[in-house]
């Protein structure tokens, strides 16, 4: 038998319930909080549900993980959750680091792909579905997120851009995206959340959810490169996709 899952911390849930409005605010965000704790942006047809769970902290560092959850209203059957880690020197720190995470790196990317940010697209990319006798051939925009390291072990570590080098991020999720398009062709929008990693030994932890689901072949994230450094490595990515234009033959 499984064991439950751990229930959210009380405290820290309405902390950071507390905290997200006023964090979005700064960001030029209007929302209103409703009755179940949700922060709805009325304008923009979202809402925003989180819970916060505090983890095993190592070293002096706090250390919380936080589920957030973006419901969009024109894409209902596709929230985007987005579990995150946050760190600091409290847990009040730590919460406030894991927000300010999903506000550049989840929430910044969608509202451009959704139009309420004007933005250039980070990429672009063309796919082909066929159904039956139905062919759609479909352009997509791709807004993404500031990547994020994680890192632990010797100092100086590598920057980002020493970690990611000449390869390409979109390169890492565009097979499972595209088989998510196959899989689902009449949806207008997609999302792809990565995490890569080298552990001890040079093990590798891979990570990789397409539309909330988890791609069972995430094979260029094992292939990433990383730069020797004596420690823990890591990278997380985040990226939608949104349809541009189709054509159906």
């Amino acid at each position: 038998m499984s064991e439950p899952s751990p229930a959210p911390h009380p405290g820290l849930t309405d902390l950071a319930r507390e905290m997200l409005p006023e964090l979005m605010r700064r960001h030029g965000i209007e929302t209103a909080r409703e009755p179940d704790g949700r922060v709805r942006v009325a304008a923009e047809g979202l809402r925003v549900e989180c819970a916060a769970f505090p983890e095993r902290s190592y070293g002096e560092r706090a250390h919380v993980r936080l589920n957030v959850r973006l419901g969009i209203d024109r894409y209902p059957e596709l929230p985007i959750a987005a579990p995150l880690s946050g760190y600091g020197e409290t847990p009040v720190h730590a919460v406030g680091d894991a927000l300010m995470d999903w506000l550049h790196r989840v929430l910044e990317p969608t509202r451009a792909a959704l139009g309420h940010v004007q933005r250039k697209p980070d990429g672009t990319m063309n796919s082909r579905s066929e159904r039956g006798a139905d062919v759609s051939e479909i352009a997509w925009d791709v807004y993404a997120g500031e990547p994020v390291l994680v890192h632990s072990g010797q100092e100086p570590r590598p920057t980002i851009e020493e970690v990611i080098g000449d390869q390409l991020l979109l390169g890492l999720i565009v097979d499972p995206i595209t088989d998510a398009i196959n899989s689902f062709p009449e949806r207008r929008l997609h999302w792809a959340k990565v995490f890569v990693a080298r552990v001890a030994n040079d093990r590798r932890t891979t990570e990789c959810l397409i539309d909330n689901l988890p791609h069972p072949h995430p094979a260029k994230l094992e292939a990433f490169r990383f730069p020797r450094y004596d420690g823990v490595l890591g990278l997380r990515y985040f990226a939608v996709f949104v349809e541009r234009s189709r054509r159906t033959a």
